[in-house]
């Protein structure tokens, strides 16, 4: 059984259920639970720079988290309405064939067990992590996932058709690498290449990084608004895809169109 937020966190707002995600304002607090009996086997790897001398180096943790942390984190991500995805450029392609994979991997009862293995892991960059002493518990200050993205969207595309029970019975065994990075403001650069380099199992265009731009989010708003969909990140098909599927939302798309030809 989980343990209860500390209470300076469980009093502030929006983190009153006692829950291993914890949301306040505009900020995640995220404990990403090591299960208890896996803690003594050194299954968090931290990296700490001010006790080796090394300033230059970020800090970073390597963790085996359990895929039913990173579910939770996703959905209490989405039920506040977090941006999680945010900084990530590539955000989720759909089932392509690697993501085919990974779906087919969790679902199997005997193979789950090797996701660990199989999967390149998660890279989640954030402001700021704390840790406490003697406990197995770490707290991440506005993290966004840089990679992993496609790791986590079919982790929750597969636990979302079991009940919770379920989730932690079927699932108790099946592992994740999390990497968590601590990186300044002033390390924009460091961001950028860390978002470039991880992303390979799906390769990354140089010029997707134009994508996220202010600039190119507004123009994509306001051709959406006249009734043209204007691609500018690889995951945008996806998405509109999903958006306009039924016949309904294509002739909204549509009306939009032929009213503003008309000007």
């Amino acid at each position: 059984m989980r343990p209860p937020l500390p209470a300076a966190l469980a009093d502030e707002e929006g983190c009153k259920d006692g829950r291993g995600v914890c949301f306040r304002r505009s900020e995640i607090w995220c404990r990403c639970d090591v299960v208890g009996d896996y803690a003594e086997r050194r299954t968090i790897l931290a990296i700490r720079p001010e006790e080796y001398k090394l300033p230059n180096m970020p800090k970073a943790f390597y963790i085996l988290t359990p895929v039913e942390q990173l579910y939770k984190m996703y959905n209490e991500a989405k039920e506040r309405e977090y941006p999680l995805f945010e900084a990530n450029i590539r955000e989720y392609l759909g089932r392509n064939a690697i993501n085919k994979g990974i779906i087919e991997t969790l679902k199997h009862p005997q193979d789950r067990s090797n996701f660990f293995y199989y999967n390149n892991g998660v890279t989640i960059v954030c402001n700021n992590v704390k840790t406490a002493a003697n406990s197995n518990q770490i707290e991440v200050i506005k993290p966004q996932i840089v990679n992993g993205c496609q790791t986590v969207n079919s982790i929750n595309e597969v636990l979302s058709t079991y009940t919770h029970e379920d989730i932690t019975k079927e699932f108790s065994g099946t592992f994740v690498m999390v990497k968590i990075l601590q990186v300044v403001e002033t390390k924009q650069s460091f961001y950028r290449d860390v978002v470039k380099y991880t992303n390979k199992q799906n390769s990354i265009n140089e010029n997707v990084f134009g994508g996220k731009t202010d600039l190119f989010v507004r123009v994509q708003k306001e051709f959406k608004e006249r009734g043209f969909l204007l691609l500018i990140k690889p995951s945008d098909k996806n998405t509109f895809s999903s958006e306009y599927c039924t016949k309904e939302k294509l002739n909204e798309l549509l009306k939009l169109a032929n009213g503003f030809s008309k000007r």
